[in-house]
């Protein structure tokens, strides 16, 4: 079976989806990994054939700009913007492939019209939460409601047009759903209602990847047997040292060890002077310090919070994009830890956040069992079974 993965360039989608590929080779399929070039030699080390974007995507990742801010048309208006530009070039590689099946990224794949064009089934890999219906009323959702949502519509008409198929709607876009589609979470954490009948099998909630990066720098923790907090706010991360500056000065003088991973666009030397019990570095591998983590202080990227929660780490969510206010919110509902605003954080709050988040073993109890709930549900060989049954 000849298999396509359509992909992003961002590390949250792909590496989920790289373990599925992984299963998916190993099982004597042959598979291809559509994406940017930074993730060529994953895809290969896995054993699937690399397709680079061509520098048409490369140029529309890099002169994107949004029309307007509102937070949820910047999203889908992104989504009609990306399709736009990446459908010839994956119908292009079709062509000349003959594939069996599409596993398209629900944010970056296009699936909704790709389902449409080809007469392949389409598997949704959903790198959030899956979702059934905007968060919207239905009064936001009609044409005028707002310039950016206008445009967004426009460019929906427009892909229709020109392939002869009918248009996406904001929440088509939005839920973005398959034949298939993957869920890199447990269904209780996602939030996502169960069928009251049992009959939608459509989702798989085959739980978060614990997949380890290739060539990761290597980072040593110091072993002074402090409980370790572990800072980091992910792989785009912020340019402000001002949040960090804030931690150093939280757990000075503490019995903490805590451990920053900065990003690549924060110096280190503009954190200022460390406190003898601080260690900060641009890169910290998460899976090599959460297992040691007494607190982990998180942007609440959606792959970073399943890494904790398996590792059973209470967390303080501190969201400045995207999804990450919705997965803090999940993180607070299920009990696994705390939220604060990245505007108005203080080291006064945020020593006495990690302080009761440390000393919590009630907050400690249910992340062990959130863990044990990400265990519970289909594995990626079920999956990849799936995927054999719609060929």
């Amino acid at each position: 079976m000849k298999i396509l993965f359509v992909n992003a360039n961002l590390k949250g989608h792909v590496h989920p989806t790289l373990e599925m590929a992984e299963v998916l080779v190993k099982r004597g399929h042959e598979v291809s990994f559509f994406s940017g070039e930074e993730f060529r030699v994953e895809a290969e080390e896995i054993g699937a054939k690399f397709e680079v974007f061509p520098e048409s995507l490369v140029k529309f990742f890099a002169e994107y700009r949004p029309s307007d801010r509102h937070p949820f048309f910047l999203l889908t208006e992104y989504i009609f913007s990306w399709d736009e530009a990446m459908l010839p070039v994956i119908l292009t590689l079709c062509r000349r492939e003959n594939f069996d099946l599409l596993v398209c990224d629900s944010v970056f794949g296009g699936a909704f019209f790709l389902k449409q064009i080809l007469n392949i089934p389409i598997v949704v890999s959903h790198s959030t939460f899956a979702s059934k219906r905007t968060p919207l009323p239905e009064r936001m959702l009609q044409p005028g409601f707002h310039p950016q949502l206008d445009r967004s519509n426009a460019i929906s008409k427009r892909i229709a047009e020109s392939y002869g198929i009918k248009p996406a709607t904001q929440e088509e876009i939005f839920v973005s759903r398959g034949d298939l589609n993957l869920v890199y979470t447990s269904r209780k954490f996602g939030g996502f209602p169960a069928p009251e009948d049992g009959s939608d099998d459509a989702y798989l909630f085959v739980g978060p990847s614990l997949r380890r990066r290739s060539a990761e720098p290597v980072f040593e923790a110091p072993e002074d047997g402090r409980p370790i907090v572990l800072v980091s706010m992910g792989s785009i991360g912020i340019s402000d040292p001002g949040f960090f500056r804030a931690c150093i000065e939280a757990l000075r003088g503490t019995e903490f060890r805590g451990i920053l991973s900065v990003g690549a666009k924060i110096p280190l030397e503009s954190l200022g002077e460390l406190a003898e019990n601080i260690t900060a570095a641009a890169y910290v591998s998460q899976l090599e310090i959460l297992p040691q983590a007494a607190v982990f202080v998180t942007h609440a990227g959606f792959n970073s919070t399943h890494e904790a929660i398996l590792f059973g780490v209470p967390m303080l969510a501190v969201p400045f994009a995207n999804d990450q206010f919705l997965v803090a919110k999940r993180i607070v509902e299920n009990g696994l830890g705390e939220t604060a605003e990245l505007t108005s954080i203080t080291p006064e709050k945020l020593r006495d956040a990690i302080t009761r988040l440390a000393g919590s073993a009630e907050i400690r109890a249910r992340c062990r069992e959130a863990a044990e709930n990400m265990c519970l549900g289909p594995t990626r060989e079920d999956a990849a079974g799936r995927i054999e049954e719609l060929v």
